[in-house]
């Protein structure tokens, strides 16, 4: 069994969540092609990002904080002026899969025995042509961020 990183295993299980919680909707991550959401319907991708180091807290672990982008995009429905509305469905789709449980109650994720606890810190809208034809989308990019805690001297150890 091959070992990765702890980073690795937070944003493994964010998209898996996001996977098993968005029906009817592709969930990759750190896509780089352009996305075409009128040949493929909804898309979300997990873009890893940065860290930051937060003060140890003198018994001997780090905090560190990490961020996460979650975008997502969809094609313009039939009707005008609907599809920010698409996406602001599925905005609220990607929100309620990260930060709850299937009852609907705050809850963390979990990767081996740590909890990441999300928190939203901004989401930014978009609507746009695709490829400069006439077909619209609408998409957004919704930051988050989470905190774990670390033994000094091992910040991002495999399990």
């Amino acid at each position: 069994m091959a070992t990765i990183s702890v980073r690795e295993a937070c944003f493994a299980a964010i998209a898996a969540r996001l996977s098993a919680r968005l029906a009817d909707v592709t969930v990759e991550r750190n896509r780089d092609a352009p996305v075409d959401p009128a040949a493929e319907g909804a898309v979300v991708v997990v873009n890893d990002s940065d860290h930051e180091v937060i003060e140890g807290d003198g018994f001997g672990f780090t905090a560190y904080r990490f961020n996460v982008a979650v975008a997502g995009w969809v094609p313009e429905p039939t009707y005008p002026d609907t599809a920010a509305d698409a996406a602001s469905d599925l905005h609220v789709s990607v929100v309620s899969a990260l930060l709850t449980n299937e009852a609907g109650a705050l809850a963390p994720i979990t990767v081996q025995d740590d909890e990441i606890w999300l928190q939203e810190t901004g989401t930014r809208f978009d609507r746009a042509s695709v490829m400069e034809s006439d077909q619209q989308m609408a998409a957004f990019v919704a930051e988050f961020a989470f905190i774990i805690r670390r033994p000094e001297g091992a910040p991002f150890f495999t399990i």
